[in-house]
C-alpha cells in the first residue's frame, strides 16, 4: 500500500473541523436519531445474572473475586490501600485489573476540504441508553487477538499498519484510577486518503458535530471523549506571527468560546509558568505516599461477597454485579461478564475564571489508588455524593460554588456515561462554572490555577490529566 503523508496544515484542519457542524453526509439531528434508534433496537439485551453463574468466569477462587477462565480480559480482586493523602489512611476494596492496554482509535479523512472522523454507533451492556457515539475502533488486546473466538473488530488493520496510515495523535492515557488498577488505553487518530468502506454502524462526522452532540446527555461515550480531548489545538500558536489566527476568531461568535480559543492559541498570560505547574505536580507526587497490596478475600473488610453480587456493607461506593449480554452487531453475539455498578451519580466540575484576559481552570492534584503515577490532574470537584445529593458531601471545599451557581454562570451541564463495557449505569454530571474574575478563590496545596492552553499542553504527557478532566476538555468547543 502506498504510504501517504500528513497534510502540512493538519492543525488548521483540526480547528476548521471543530468549527464546522455542516456535514455533506449527515446533519447533527440525524446522527442523534441514528444513535437513538440503534439503542432502542437493542433494549433488553442485557440481563442481570448472579456472579456465581457467569459463564466463562471463575468466582471466589485463589483470593480473586472474579477471573476469566482464559486468564485474559480482566479480573476483580481485593486490595488494601495505605496513604497519607486525604482523611482516610487505610481501607480495603475490590478493584478491576486489566493489564492489557486497550486500543481506542479514530480514522480521520479529508473530504471536500474538511476533516471528517469515522465514528461508530456502539452498544455496550452498561450504557444507560445502550448505544452511544464511539471511536472507529474500541477494543482490548483480548478482543482484537480474538481470545473470545469471535470476529476481529472492523478497521483493526488500519491501526496495525501505521506505515501506510500516518498517525495524527498517539498517546497512552489512564482510565478511572479509583476503579481500575493502573489501567491505560492507547488513544490514537490516524489519517487515511483512500476510500473506507462503511456500514450502518458507522458515520463520518466533523469534530464540530462530535462536540455539539457531547452537549447532550449520554450520547458520546467515554472513549470518544478521551481521544478527542488530546487533539493538539495548542499547536495553533504557529499561526500567530502572520495573524492568520484572526481567520478562526472571526468565525467564533460566542464570547466564552472565543476567550477559550485565544488561550488555546497561546494568546495568554498565564498566572503560573508551565514549569511552575509541573513543579507543583512533582512536589505532590513526592509528598504523598501510596501503598497498594493484594489481600485475601477474608481480609476484605466492610464488603459483602454474596453469590449474586458484591456490595459495600453500608451500601456505599459501588457493587459488583453480573450480566448476560446479547448484541447482534458485535464480534461475539452473546457473552456473560461482571460490571461495576456505582452507588450514585458522580459530580465532576471545573471552576473557571478570567485571569489576565483568558480562562484559567482551578485544577486539583488528585491521588487515586489505581493511578500508575499516583497523582493526576483532576477537575476542581470530583466526588460521588451519597444518594445523588450535592449537599451531602462537603469533602470537596469548592462544592458550594457549584451548588449555589446562578444559571448565568454555568457554561455547560451535561450527564455522561462512563465506560459501558466495564461499568453499569455509571454516570457523572459534568459541569463548568465561571466565577467572577474579581472573586478571590485562593489556591492551596492541592489546587492551582492553570490556563486552558497549559491544560492542553499537559495533555500531551501520559498519565498526567485524568479521565474526568479529559472528558470536560473534550466537550469544550
Amino acid at each position: 500500500m502506498k504510504k501517504i503523508s500528513i497534510p502540512k496544515d493538519i492543525v488548521k484542519l483540526f480547528v476548521e473541523s471543530a468549527l464546522t457542524e455542516t456535514n455533506i453526509f449527515h446533519d447533527t439531528e440525524s446522527i442523534k436519531l441514528w444513535l437513538k434508534e440503534k439503542g432502542e433496537a437493542n433494549k433488553g439485551s442485557t440481563i442481570r445474572e448472579d456472579l456465581d453463574q457467569l459463564k466463562g468466569w471463575e468466582y471466589k477462587k485463589n483470593n480473586t473475586i472474579l477471573r476469566h477462565k482464559s486468564g485474559r480480559f480482566f479480573s476483580i480482586f481485593p486490595i488494601e490501600i495505605t496513604t497519607n493523602w486525604g482523611g482516610v489512611a487505610t481501607w480495603t476494596q475490590p478493584i478491576m485489573a486489566q493489564p492489557e492496554i486497550g486500543l481506542l482509535g479514530i480514522i480521520a479523512k479529508k473530504i471536500e476540504g474538511t476533516l471528517y472522523f469515522l465514528m461508530q454507533a456502539k452498544c455496550e451492556p452498561g450504557n444507560v441508553n445502550v448505544c452511544q457515539l464511539s471511536p472507529t475502533l474500541q477494543a482490548t488486546k483480548s478482543n482484537y487477538t480474538q481470545v473470545h473466538r469471535g470476529l476481529a473488530p472492523r478497521y483493526l488493520e488500519y491501526f496495525l499498519d501505521n506505515d501506510a496510515h500516518p498517525v495524527l495523535l498517539d498517546q497512552l492515557q489512564s482510565e478511572h484510577g479509583a476503579r481500575f488498577l493502573k489501567k491505560r488505553n492507547r488513544n490514537t487518530i490516524i489519517y487515511v486518503a483512500d476510500n473506507v468502506k462503511t456500514n450502518d454502524n458507522f458515520r463520518w462526522l466533523t469534530l464540530g458535530q462530535i462536540k455539539k452532540i457531547s452537549q447532550v446527555d449520554n450520547l458520546v461515550n467515554m472513549d470518544t471523549r478521551t481521544v478527542i480531548s488530546a487533539i493538539p489545538f495548542a499547536d495553533l500558536e504557529r499561526y500567530r506571527p502572520n495573524n492568520s489566527i484572526n481567520h478562526f476568531l472571526e468565525k467564533i461568535e460566542d464570547q466564552f468560546k472565543k476567550t477559550l480559543f485565544k488561550s488555546a492559541a497561546g494568546i495568554d498570560k498565564p498566572l503560573h509558568s508551565l514549569n511552575q505547574v509541573k513543579a507543583w505536580l512533582t512536589k505532590l507526587k513526592f509528598q504523598y505516599e501510596l501503598e497498594v497490596r493484594r489481600i485475601a478475600l477474608c481480609d476484605l473488610t466492610n464488603w459483602q461477597i454474596r453469590p449474586s453480587h458484591v456490595e459495600h456493607a453500608k451500601k456505599r461506593h459501588f457493587n459488583v454485579i453480573g450480566v448476560n449480554v446479547s448484541f447482534d452487531d458485535r464480534e461475539v453475539k452473546n457473552w456473560s461478564q461482571p460490571l461495576i455498578q456505582p452507588a450514585s451519580i458522580g459530580l465532576c466540575a471545573f471552576l473557571i475564571k478570567e485571569i489576565n484576559g483568558v480562562y484559567h481552570f482551578l485544577v486539583q492534584g488528585k491521588l487515586e489508588c489505581g493511578n500508575l503515577d499516583m497523582v493526576e490532574l483532576a477537575p476542581t470537584i470530583q466526588c460521588m455524593p451519597d444518594k445523588n445529593s450535592l449537599t451531602v458531601s462537603r469533602s470537596d471545599g469548592f462544592i458550594d460554588y457549584v451548588v449555589n451557581a446562578d444559571q448565568s454562570q454555568i457554561r455547560f451541564n451535561v450527564l455522561h456515561s462512563e465506560e459501558g463495557g466495564r461499568f453499569f449505569h455509571y454516570q457523572n454530571r459534568y459541569i463548568v462554572v465561571e466565577v467572577d474574575s474579581n472573586t478571590d478563590i485562593p489556591e492551596n496545596e492541592n489546587f492551582i490555577w492553570v490556563s486552558f492552553r497549559q491544560l492542553t499542553l499537559l495533555l500531551q504527557f501520559s498519565n498526567t490529566v485524568n479521565i474526568h478532566a479529559r472528558s470536560i476538555i473534550a466537550m469544550l468547543s
